[in-house]
């Protein structure tokens, strides 16, 4: 689950750079290579498909703008030590590049939207693992600027800053 945060939580028909977006999911996978029992690097790809604001507009009728986000991250994790099938606590940060994106119309609902914009982002990660099941939190920092969302003339600072409840399970290989 994905909460999000600043101008893309923002009310689209009343914050001015606001996306309306609602809470959504997130999906992902990441390869996790150990330098010590309780130190890993993890390379990881996680899709984001937050919920769509959805208006009506006498002209145009019902209409959607919907937000997704792709996030291609390394992470540093760092484990409790513990035995196999103890709850051990963990904490880790990643950083990389995040892939906005936003289909749906502009402000003025006069011509339809279709644009991305990539900047670097990073997260903090925390949460116990049990086995290989691990339930955790995530607040993801993505902040960015870009002309291309709404036409206001020059590059605009944006805050797409989320919040995530994730569960996952460790394959091992």
């Amino acid at each position: 689950m994905v909460i999000p945060y600043g101008d893309l939580g923002g009310d689209f028909e009343r914050h001015y750079k606001g996306f309306g977006a609602t809470s959504g999911f997130e999906v992902g996978f990441r390869f996790r290579v150990y330098l010590t029992p309780t130190i890993s690097l993890a390379p990881a790809f996680h899709f984001v498909n937050y919920g769509s604001f959805n208006g009506e507009d006498i002209e145009l009728g019902d209409y959607e703008i919907r937000s997704t986000t792709y996030r291609y991250t390394l992470e540093l994790l760092v484990m409790g030590s513990g035995a196999f099938r103890q709850p051990r606590p963990f904490f880790g940060l990643s950083g990389g590049v995040y892939r906005n994106r936003v289909n749906g119309y502009y402000k003025g609902l006069q011509d339809n939207l279709r644009a991305s914009e990539n900047s670097f982002g990073w997260a903090v990660r925390i949460g116990v693992r049990i086995v290989g099941f691990e339930l955790s939190m995530v607040y993801n920092v993505n902040r960015f600027h870009s002309w291309q969302f709404f036409d206001t003339g020059y590059h605009e600072l944006y805050n797409w800053d989320n919040l995530n409840l994730r569960a996952g399970w460790s394959i091992p290989f």
